[in-house]
């Protein structure tokens, strides 16, 4: 199966609450009330937008959903101005300035360009306003906004939001435990104690109250409270929500395909009345898919595909189920190319119908303007599919039309260049084909695929010219990347450490003296953590023969308590050999002022930190490249 220039600030003062806008941002009123009318004025001149045809997408949080909507806006010149209405139910307001391509946002530093719903006072935000801010900034919610995750901002907002309203602990005090992790912070403590115990004491609590106690006491790794309140849930609630996500997320664990089955018709004969089976109903069906292509029992997973009402999901699925078939590139053989083939195009054709765009199929967090996006962008999924099928039986002039029709959408995608470039070759020779790499080795996208077949190409025409030119370039390429992270530079003292891995056996930083250390902070439940151990892992083995430079993966923040048990199954299933520490207490996330995970963070020979870096953007060759210079220059 397949994760600036400052408009805005939304400043966290010691008061109440203050929203703070830059020169080139402005909203009447200020402090606006819910359903209120406000306009919104931005000048792109000199910001990241400069230039660019904006659109402007608003997004309501009233507390139990996001609702979307396209803003429309007038210009002149660089100065752009709307207005939207608010709902008497929101809580919050972000807006997403976004360019001509998706990718290109105005972020605010993180931050986002955010409105508080005030109380008539003008000078109170309403109950809820902190912790719906908190989603948009530091949650799950905040790439809905095109945002990244902002830990302490989330931390900061939350704790006023309960200061203001202490009522709203049932809501909002499971999300900042998980923000803070453990912590010392006396009057955290005192507010999560109070909460659990009064749930422990209550004679009758409700499945959402357990639930959020529980998930208090597995931040603060309370593994007794939290063994105790999910053995209460399980009993109190058989058929609850939090058995259910249970359910849910053990099917991805599951191997044995009776096994696997007999769990979802479990959960089909049991959970279907629950409000929130919706919400897994898509990810079921997909993951019986996986399994159904791997055990070759394709008329299954045909059936179950064909059993979805929504046409887009619909698409996504048989393009994973013929993507599966492919052989996921051109080192494995595809199976069942017949049929493979005959999924992909039902996929895109799918697409290609006006019909099934309908807001019908629309999720309420995407505006119209995201959700033609979306189709856009799952249709270069498709048509990057359609294509490897095309070139593996033999059409590679066809797969050639639906590569560039996906790279016109999918523009940041290496792998679909390389896949380009490989049917450009077989279609329209070697000459034409070096011209092609030529331009992209010249603008620096090129990846290492698409070099090395550029010099067998050079080569075999015995044409070297360029060659030496790109010998240049590279060299000029890497003195480039080595002055973005002089930049990035630090020169700190690496907090002490003493771990154990999971033979038991301890590792402490001070043991490494003479050594540099690259430490890889991730967990378990991380998805850009997982997609990124890949690439890790070919940088990991790039340095093996140095005894001088050694690659630590140290777990934090895992969930429910067993790190080590999680982390063994974890690399047995997954087959890595690396080295893992267990920070069980999150004391090294702490000490080390993470924002998130993963992060890579680089210790000279020292002991003096370097280097530290957060987030993962799917570039192994990039990734690799980074690391190998920060090593060096450690």
């Amino acid at each position: 199966m397949r994760f600036n220039t400052q408009l805005c600030a939304l400043v966290l003062f010691t008061g109440l609450a203050n929203t703070i806008f830059a020169q080139t941002i402005s909203f009447t009123p200020e402090n606006p009330q819910p359903g209120d009318s406000v306009t919104f004025s931005y000048d792109a001149k000199g910001g990241k937008l400069e230039g660019e045809e904006i659109s402007a997408v608003v997004y309501h949080f009233d507390g139990t959903s996001i609702k979307a909507s396209d803003m429309g806006l007038n210009f002149q010149g660089s100065l752009h101005t709307g207005k939207f209405i608010s709902a008497s139910e929101d809580k919050v307001i972000f807006m997403k300035l976004r360019g001509s391509h998706p990718e290109i946002v105005e972020t605010n530093n993180d931050k986002g360009v955010a409105v508080l719903m005030y109380k008539e006072d003008g000078k109170t935000p309403v109950s809820g306003a902190w912790g719906e801010y908190t989603k948009g900034v530091s949650w799950y919610d905040s790439f809905t906004v095109g945002l990244e995750p902002e830990r302490k901002l989330g931390i900061r907002a939350l704790e006023k939001e309960l200061t203001l309203y202490p009522e709203n602990s049932l809501t909002y005090l499971p999300m900042l435990a998980t923000l803070t992790g453990p912590t010392k912070k006396e009057k955290l403590l005192g507010w999560y104690e109070e909460f659990v115990s009064k749930v422990e004491n209550t004679e009758n609590p409700i499945e959402k109250e357990l639930v959020a106690a529980m998930e208090v006491s597995v931040s603060l790794k309370d593994k007794s409270r939290t063994q105790s309140l999910k053995a209460k849930i399980s009993k109190d609630f058989p058929n609850g929500d939090y058995v259910l996500e249970q359910l849910v997320e053990e099917l991805g664990d599951i191997s044995d395909l009776d096994k696997l089955e007999a769990t979802v018709q479990n959960i089909e004969e049991n959970f279907t009345q629950n409000k929130s089976y919706s919400i897994y109903e898509s990810f079921i069906s997909q993951i019986l898919v996986y399994y159904y292509t791997i055990h070759n029992q394709f008329d299954k997973a045909v059936e179950r595909i064909n059993a979805l009402d929504n046409p887009i999901e619909k698409s996504h699925l048989l393009n994973e189920f013929a993507w599966g078939l492919s052989g996921e590139g051109f080192e494995k053989e595809a199976k069942e190319l017949p049929l493979a083939l005959d999924l992909s195009k039902e996929s895109l054709s799918l697409l290609e119908k006006k019909e099934n765009h309908s807001e019908k199929w629309k999720a309420e967090d995407h505006s119209v303007l995201d959700w033609e996006e979306k189709i856009k962008l799952d249709y270069s999924y498709c048509a990057d599919t359609y294509a490897l099928l095309l070139y593996k039986n033999g059409q590679a002039d066809s797969a050639l039309h639906y590569q560039a029709q996906s790279l016109k959408i999918q523009t940041e995608e290496k792998e679909y260049y390389e896949r380009y470039a490989v049917y450009m070759e077989a279609v329209k020779g070697p000459e034409e084909t070096m011209t092609y790499l030529e331009e992209l080795i010249q603008k620096g996208t090129a990846s290492r695929k698409m070099k090395k077949q550029y010099k067998r190409l050079a080569q075999g025409e015995g044409s070297t010219e360029f060659l030496a030119e790109m010998a240049d370039m590279e060299k000029k390429a890497a003195e480039e990347v080595m002055a973005e992270l002089k930049e990035l530079e630090i020169h700190e003292e690496a907090p002490s450490f003493k771990l154990t891995n999971i033979d038991g056996i301890e590792v402490s930083l001070e043991s490494l003296k003479g050594k540099v250390v690259v430490l890889d902070f991730w967990a378990t439940w991380c998805g850009p953590c997982i997609v990124s151990f890949p690439g890790m892992d070919k940088a990991r083995k790039k340095f093996l023969e140095r005894e001088d430079v050694i690659f630590l993966f140290i777990n934090t923040r895992e969930k429910d308590g067993e790190e080590k048990d999680n982390v063994i199954t974890f690399l047995e299933k997954e087959g890595y050999t690396f080295e893992v520490l267990i920070d069980d207490k999150d004391e090294m996330y702490e000490a080390y002022e993470l924002e998130g995970i993963p992060t890579k963070v680089v210790i000279d020979k020292e002991g003096t930190m370097r280097f530290k870096k957060v987030g993962y953007y799917g570039d192994d060759d990039k990734m690799i490249e980074e690391l190998s210079l920060m090593i060096e220059m450690a």
